[in-house]
């Protein structure tokens, strides 16, 4: 994500403190101050200076009581690339994307409801959540120049409360049933064809990321452009992954994040690989990104398959018009470019 230009004072750190925990619905009152939800604002804002990009953030927050060990470590570097929107292309914020991976990996969340994975439901009420509280569910839709770090900060510190209210509502906030009959539809048939638009371009890399169920798991969560919402590709974004899987690093200095603010004060090149440790993976997912938007016109899905998987009749034009045909065409040139890419990379 893009810092702002300014390093925070203890007030400005306060005032985003309370202006998160508001736009999450909870108590504002004083970071820190005795109110659980508040110190969980503050826990997450010190997580985001320790780390200084949002994706990595979020994620490091929604397991931080769940997982240890190498499965820890794994997951935030599967995250290691989506800052600035995925590969800083300005699409979903990290605020949305690591915390679809988090649904896809809770257990109870592969319960099928309706015939679809409870995940697909719990993810666009999540989305909707998000974007009724930032106005936008795009990077570059909640880090403009007028909004500010405030409002990225309130994103990456918003997710962990909005997950668990998500979570709570799981059962209740589902997808229409008619859309759901057809959601049944075009995932059966992507499993009959064993396809999958995240999990193929993963398959061609596998070598190259270790292979491990987890990744193929986390990015469930993107079929359809992110939970069947037509947004972000999911080639394109399971290639991000796959690259923080591959060369990710963990950066965990408050010091070295000051330090790239204030490079971002002065105008210096605060994105450079050897300033923070997850600007690598971002900077590489900027290459495929840029690669992708320019071979087939768009990181979008619905743009790129001239249709809305979102809708009951997006779906079956879908089906009708056989686009899987025009998506294994995409996953299979994105996995061969992700490969390009990464072997250049990892011999460099």
């Amino acid at each position: 994500m893009k810092i702002e230009e300014v390093v925070m004072s203890r007030r400005d750190f306060t005032r985003a403190a309370a202006a998160s925990c508001v736009a999450c619905g909870l108590p504002a009152g004083v970071a820190g101050g005795g109110s659980s939800p508040l110190l969980d604002r503050a826990r997450c804002m010190g997580t985001m200076l320790r780390m200084g990009h949002c994706a990595p953030s979020v994620m490091h927050t929604l397991i931080r009581d769940e997982a240890g060990g190498a499965e820890y470590t794994g997951l935030i570097k599967l995250a290691a690339g989506l800052p600035g929107g995925i590969g800083n292309m300005g699409c979903e914020c990290g605020g949305v994307t690591s915390t679809l991976m988090h649904l896809a990996l809770t257990p109870e969340m592969n319960e099928e409801v309706q015939s679809v994975p409870l995940y697909i439901h719990a993810g666009r009420h999540y989305m909707s959540r998000f974007l009724s509280t930032h106005g936008s569910l795009r990077c570059d839709g909640i880090n403009t120049p007028d909004a500010g770090m405030q409002a990225c900060l309130e994103a990456v510190c918003s997710a962990r409360g909005l997950a668990r209210q998500t979570k709570r509502e799981a059962e209740t906030a589902l997808l229409p049933v008619d859309l759901c009959g057809e959601y049944e539809r075009l995932l059966n048939a992507f499993q009959d064809a064993s396809f999958h638009c995240a999990n193929s371009v993963l398959s061609g890399v596998a070598d190259l990321t270790g292979g491990d169920a987890l990744i193929h798991d986390a990015a469930r969560a993107f079929v359809g452009g992110s939970v069947l919402s037509g947004l972000t590709c999911g080639a394109f974004t399971a290639g991000v992954v796959a690259i923080g899987a591959a060369v990710g690093e963990i950066e965990d200095s408050i010091p070295r994040v000051l330090r790239m603010m204030r490079m971002m004060k002065r105008g210096e090149d605060a994105l450079a690989d050897d300033v923070n440790k997850f600007n690598r993976s971002m900077n590489v997912g900027t290459v495929l990104g840029e690669w992708f938007a320019g071979r087939f016109g768009s990181t979008q899905c619905r743009e790129i398959i001239g249709t809305d998987l979102s809708t009951p009749a997006g779906v079956r034009r879908y089906i009708e018009e056989d686009g899987m045909v025009r998506c294994w065409e995409i996953t299979s040139e994105t996995a061969g470019k992700v490969r390009e890419i990464l072997s250049g990379v990892l011999e460099g």
